[in-house]
């Protein structure tokens, strides 16, 4: 008797299960579902295999002792156990990666294509060449994520996947070793559409740019930058840095130096000459 393949959807996070699984048309299933949570885009990722401390531990020193830290960090070993248990499984898999044009999704389809090129596994990736949505206003737009899109939308998009053949599967191997080797802490999407790594402090003059000679509440610079870098990194990495800049004093702030919403900023009026 054949056995019957297993649909793998590779999501890059939690909150676009839903998003899947609401679709009648394609019928998805939560558990052909896996969702990766460790956010590629920042942190060391060299070895991953086995140097999985060191980005723990970056990690850890970036959050401090903030009310997110235990969970970002257990993400990392999360990741790893998912990938590990769908592949201990024996049947034949093809793996449907929900990967749109912006920089997590694109790191990390690279990670997980170069493992899974190891094994027997038919693997699909979406093809953006036909794909034109329409928003509430019947506007045509094109989607930069998964959350940008409506569960009625999904089916749509599924019509445009494509299959990766071995020379495009080694394209994707490929990438994930050029940005390893890099042994950079960032990685966005440059207006070419290629992985840039960049320097830790990349967005440190943005988020200097809306501070002004009057305080004002973090969370509402971290706001304000995220909008005007199209979401290209993660709130947390935006508050890690605009801290480094209080140590450095390159900026002025009151309260405690936490999360997001504990402290507020302004322009500095140290002599920093």
């Amino acid at each position: 008797m054949k056995t019957k393949t297993e649909n793998i959807h590779i999501i890059f996070k939690e909150f676009s299960r839903n998003t899947l699984t609401d679709n009648k048309e394609l019928n998805i299933e939560s558990k052909n579902i896996i969702s990766l949570e460790d956010d590629l885009r920042v942190g060391p990722i060299s070895n991953l295999n086995n140097r999985v401390k060191d980005r723990k531990n970056w990690l850890s020193n970036v959050f401090g002792k903030t009310y997110f830290v235990e969970k970002t960090i257990s993400n990392v070993d999360k990741d790893i156990e998912k990938i590990d248990k769908i592949l201990k499984t024996e049947n034949p898999k093809t793996f449907y990666f929900w990967t749109f044009k912006n920089a997590l999704d694109i790191i990390s389809t690279a990670k997980l294509i170069t493992k899974l090129i190891e094994f027997n596994v038919t693997v699909f990736i979406i093809d953006f060449n036909e794909i034109t949505l329409q928003n509430k206003k019947g506007n045509s737009f094109y989607p930069k994520s998964l959350i940008e899109v409506n569960s009625p939308q999904v089916y749509q998009i599924f019509k445009n996947f494509k299959r990766v053949e071995t020379e495009e599967l080694v394209k994707w191997k490929n990438l994930w070793k050029k940005i390893e080797s890099e042994n950079s802490l960032l990685r966005i999407l440059d207006n070419n559409g290629d992985i840039k790594s960049e320097k830790e402090t990349y967005f440190d003059n943005l988020l200097k740019s809306f501070c002004s000679d009057e305080f004002k509440k973090s969370a509402r610079i971290i706001g304000e930058t995220l909008i005007e870098s199209e979401f290209s990194i993660p709130d947390w990495y935006l508050n890690w840095r605009l801290k480094k800049l209080s140590e450095m004093k390159k900026i002025e702030t009151i309260g405690e130096l936490k999360d997001i919403r504990d402290y507020k900023v302004k322009s500095t009026t140290y002599n920093t000459l």
